[in-house]
């Protein structure tokens, strides 16, 4: 299922960064989007997300019935054919999702790995 969003008026509320309702993952309400940089766009999800639940909506991002690359590209002002993917940090771990990475039960074993690695050092 392609994720669905729309701009927010709740946008000006934030310096720098646009918020986007989310409208088909009940549990993931909205998305903050910081910025782009070589076609991946910044991200950040809302608090109380779980992990499993955002990764559902980043994976989204990629189907064909998505809105996502062609609404945020359009506000923040860039061709929605430099649409590279996204970049998050969950819980002190980065993420860069593409369309060659966008599958949520890799992508959860990855962060997993990377969160025990961060538990063993503190």
């Amino acid at each position: 299922m392609g994720s669905i969003i729309t701009f927010s008026n709740r946008s000006s509320n934030y310096s720098g960064v646009l918020v986007f309702d989310v409208w088909n993952y009940g549990t993931i309400p909205e998305v903050f989007v910081e910025g782009v940089k070589d076609g991946i766009f910044q991200i950040d999800a809302p608090i109380g997300a779980l992990i499993t639940e955002f990764l559902k909506f980043v994976v989204g991002i990629f189907e064909p019935d998505s809105n996502f690359a062609s609404f945020v590209c359009e506000k923040f002002g860039v061709p929605e054919s430099s649409f590279k993917g996204v970049s998050f940090e969950f819980n002190e771990v980065k993420l860069t999702v593409t369309k060659e990475n966008a599958n949520a039960d890799e992508l959860f074993k990855y962060w997993k790995a990377e969160i025990k690695k961060l538990r063993r050092r503190n």
